[in-house]
């Protein structure tokens, strides 16, 4: 995924101090699975873009860098 998006989710994650295996449990998505999107290395297709969409409705935000 691209590297501004990434930063952004680690940001509001962060701001939120929420935890990446709590945001993992509320997405109910593998917990490995955020590592992957915060370091910019998970593949940007239909089911990412679909996890995005999940964490910008848990944090009642949208991203910029989408």
């Amino acid at each position: 995924i691209p590297r501004p998006l990434s930063q952004e989710i680690s940001n509001i994650r962060n701001l939120r101090k929420m935890s990446q295996k709590d945001l993992a449990n509320r997405l109910n998505i593998p917990k490995e699975f955020i590592p992957l999107l915060e370091n910019g290395k998970a593949i940007y297709d239909g089911k990412t873009k679909v996890i995005i969409n999940k964490i910008q409705n848990v944090f009642g935000v949208k991203f910029k860098n989408k």
